[in-house]
């Protein structure tokens, strides 16, 4: 089920002034987004470490050699 389509099955409250302030969803429509969150947060833990390992591989100052040659080539821009 697309996940527009479970919103939909959400109910607002509202306080007396009509703010909305809370929602309320049917327990199967709540199990079906945890499912989808639970399924979607190992591929966003993997993206992200991708990411890191690639800015690691990437990287001009990773490891202290490498960093000092940064910052010595930086301080060249600024004599």
């Amino acid at each position: 089920m697309p996940i527009a389509e479970l919103l939909h099955n959400a109910r607002f409250l509202t306080n007396n002034l009509g703010v909305q302030t809370d929602v309320v969803i049917p327990i199967d429509t709540w199990q079906t987004l945890l499912n989808l969150v639970q399924r979607i947060e190992p591929l966003e833990d993997n993206h992200w470490g991708q990411q890191a390992e690639q800015a690691l591989n990437s990287s001009t100052t990773v490891g202290s050699e490498l960093f000092t040659q940064e910052i010595e080539r930086l301080a060249a821009f600024d004599s």
